[in-house]
């Protein structure tokens, strides 16, 4: 049971769309009260993607931008919460970046492919629930020699989540009901509450959807 002050997402309002991201407190729970309060100290805001490769990950949550910079709410690492439950297995995993074990931080990455060599080297401690069409086209932000955007991709606001529904949804209603389509259809809304997470189908009736890569992600 998730409790009220543990955020069930963090939404990551960055400059090419937003992205929510769903937390694994039972699993990684200090690793996800890191992320939820940086979040909430408003720590992220206007901190890059510093470093990108393509059909591997996207990395952030540096403020100095060059990858060598950050800390934690707990000092400047905390130790790692590995979960054999949890595996890179596919786009959209959310694991924290390092230096080694037991020097998690600031910085964290999101996968772009099954990366499962980093099993038991980082932590995972969510996964995209919505904004992976985002996480996708910054997977494809052209990137000089040194794997850093040529253009800036910012995250210009990171902020607790207590209430999502699913973007895509929305926009599938909003097509209908701009075509003026006139019949009912069944639509699920993914939501997001601050202390429980749940699914509800809803009835809605309409008027008028490769390279050699490091052995770790590092700092």
């Amino acid at each position: 049971m998730i409790s009220s002050d543990q955020p069930s997402c963090v939404t990551l309002e960055t400059s090419q769309g937003s992205i929510v991201i769903e937390l694994y407190w039972k699993h990684a729970p200090r690793t996800c009260r890191n992320f939820a309060e940086l979040a909430k100290r408003e720590y992220y805001n206007g901190v890059p993607f510093h470093r990108v490769i393509r059909d591997f990950m996207i990395q952030g949550g540096d403020p100095t931008g060059t990858g060598r910079g950050g800390a934690s709410i707990y000092g400047r690492y905390f130790e790692d919460e590995i979960s054999p439950e949890l595996k890179h297995t596919g786009a959209g995993i959310i694991s924290m970046a390092n230096s080694g074990p037991n020097t998690n931080g600031s910085q964290f990455f999101i996968t772009l492919a099954p990366t499962q060599w980093l099993d038991g080297k980082h932590t995972i401690f969510g996964r995209v629930k919505s904004g992976m069409q985002v996480v996708k086209r910054l997977g494809m932000i052209e990137t000089d020699p040194n794997d850093r955007p040529v253009e800036p991709i910012v995250i210009n606001r990171a902020h607790l989540t207590p209430f999502h529904i699913i973007h895509k949804a929305v926009d599938v209603l909003c097509s209908f009901a701009e075509a003026g389509a006139n019949y009912c259809f069944e639509l699920t809304l993914d939501i997001c509450f601050t202390g429980r997470h749940e699914t509800k189908p809803k009835r809605i009736r309409p008027r008028h959807v490769a390279r050699d890569r490091p052995a770790t992600v590092s700092k």
